[in-house]
């Protein structure tokens, strides 16, 4: 439990294609184990519903930006240290914010379901009005970023998002229940499987009032603002009796491959009514055991090759219930290949002030159907939304962007996604826009980073758009019939 009069609260506003957000989160990361008057949660766009309404609230500009105390401070793009965000903490800090404070706890009640309980104390004589959000927040995410690294501090949901009024000395109260195996995500998984260790609740009030900001943008832009004006933390206290779970078997991070076991180690004061154990999304599983040990046959290739998290639970006697999770990798041969991406292309290969640029991608399907292809480019450090790809037919996929200015750095890279979910990322190309061509026709034709270079993974093609168009097609039959052979 823990009352706060003006901790400043931050919130971090990214997505899993965005190629500079790693270095915002890392920077707050970095921030909060200097300085303990700030916390902050990641609103990652693409994977939690109340993450993508938070941030289209607030309209970024871009990818990423980070909002202190609802908007007080606002700092856009990846800063090269943390100097920005701590002066913006600073700033916030020396903000009159009214005498509001937050007190909350939250009780682990088994089964993915916490009780949060809170009260707002109003110390000032006169009424207030303002905005509660409770987050409920993975410490260490389940979701991870554009590097590979899984997010800090990754709000799965809010557990309460309501207006309050309250009259001066006084104050406001409730209870509140947030079951995660009733809540999904942008991708359908629900959040049966959370850890309590691994979470923490932030309730935060802000202000009703609004702040007309001005966004540091050429030319400059405007946004909204309500501040953040306290908020509480607590951290699920697990109540007595639930029983002890503890998957042994398989280990965190391990490969599996063929018929696995899964094994768990169950304790309980009032003996097991049931142990149950859940694969992905699947259904609960009834598990096998004698004297607190458990036991599942699990037939992995029944699952696509990937990381799959295993979820087991255990209910007493007098209707308690633990948990446990891991998340595993599945490695078996001869299972679906995912499409792959052959070639990334931009055109023209020198770009100037005022081209438009045409990025091209040859995709080959394997054992599963394309759902989308989608591509993401980033302007300097600002990232823009992903954009779905036309397709051209023949596996060639294609989108135009632009025109840019003289002196832009522009980086992209290329998401296709089938229809069992598999997901193949490109490596990232780049070009830097160049001066408009003269009036004789004469320009700076040889720049560093227009000869679409890539920095590994995916090749980039050089030749002529024509070159690309006739050999990727010949190349990508010769790979799809090789590979048909093995």
């Amino acid at each position: 439990m823990m009352a706060s009069g003006h901790m400043v609260f931050v919130e971090d506003i990214t997505a899993t294609w965005c190629g500079y957000c790693p270095e915002a989160s890392q920077g707050l990361s970095d921030l909060s184990a200097q300085r303990g008057d700030f916390r902050f949660v990641t609103l990652v766009d693409d994977r939690v519903p109340d993450a993508a309404s938070r941030n289209e609230e607030y309209n970024p500009s871009g990818f990423p930006t980070v909002m202190f105390d609802g908007g007080y401070e606002e700092v856009i793009g990846a800063p090269s240290s943390t100097d920005a965000y701590d002066a913006a903490v600073d700033s916030c800090q020396e903000r009159d914010a009214p005498p509001i404070s937050v007190i909350v706890d939250c009780f682990d009640e088994g089964g993915s379901r916490l009780r949060i309980d809170l009260e707002v104390e109003n110390g000032a004589s006169s009424e207030y009005s303002g905005r509660l959000l409770v987050n409920v927040v993975e410490i260490v995410s389940r979701y991870q970023d554009s590097d590979g690294s899984p997010y800090p501090y990754s709000l799965l949901g809010y557990a309460a998002d309501e207006d309050i009024s309250i009259q001066g000395g006084e104050s406001y109260t409730t209870s509140i229940d947030w079951v995660g195996s009733a809540e999904k995500d942008l991708l359908g998984n629900d959040f049966s499987d959370i850890d309590p260790s691994n979470i923490v609740i932030y309730a935060v009030v802000f202000n009703s009032d609004s702040n007309l900001k001005v966004r540091k943008t050429v030319p400059p832009s405007y946004y909204t603002a309500h501040y953040a004006d306290a908020m509480g933390e607590a951290h699920p206290q697990k109540l007595g009796g639930a029983p002890d779970v503890e998957i042994t078997s398989p280990r965190e991070g391990r490969r599996v491959s063929g018929v696995a076991d899964i094994d768990a180690r169950i304790g309980s004061e009032n003996g097991i009514d049931t142990v149950e154990v859940k694969i992905g999304q699947g259904d609960w599983l009834e598990m096998s055991g004698l004297d607190g040990v458990y036991t599942y046959s699990w037939d992995t290739t029944e699952v696509s090759n990937g990381p799959v998290r295993i979820t087991v639970k255990a209910r007493d006697r007098e209707g308690l219930v633990g948990m446990d999770s891991v998340e595993v990798v599945v490695e078996n041969e001869g299972s679906l290949v995912p499409p792959e991406i052959v070639e990334v292309h931009h055109s023209p290969q020198v770009v100037k002030e005022g081209d438009e640029v045409m990025i091209s991608a040859y995709v080959v399907e394997y054992d599963t159907e394309i759902s989308s292809v989608e591509l993401t480019y980033c302007i300097g450090d600002i990232c823009l939304l992903p954009e779905e790809m036309d397709d051209e037919g023949s596996g060639t996929y294609s989108l135009a962007i632009g025109p840019f200015s003289e002196g832009d750095t522009v980086r992209y890279n290329v998401l296709v996604t089938d229809v069992e979910g598999n997901e193949v990322r490109s490596s990232d190309s780049t070009f830097t826009v160049q001066p408009p061509s003269s009036a004789d026709g004469t320009g700076n034709e040889g720049a560093e980073g227009d000869d679409g270079s890539s920095d590994g993974g995916t090749e980039v093609n050089s030749s002529p758009a024509p070159y690309f168009t006739l050999l990727i097609p010949a190349l990508a039959i010769t790979m799809l019939m090789l590979r048909r052979r093995k």
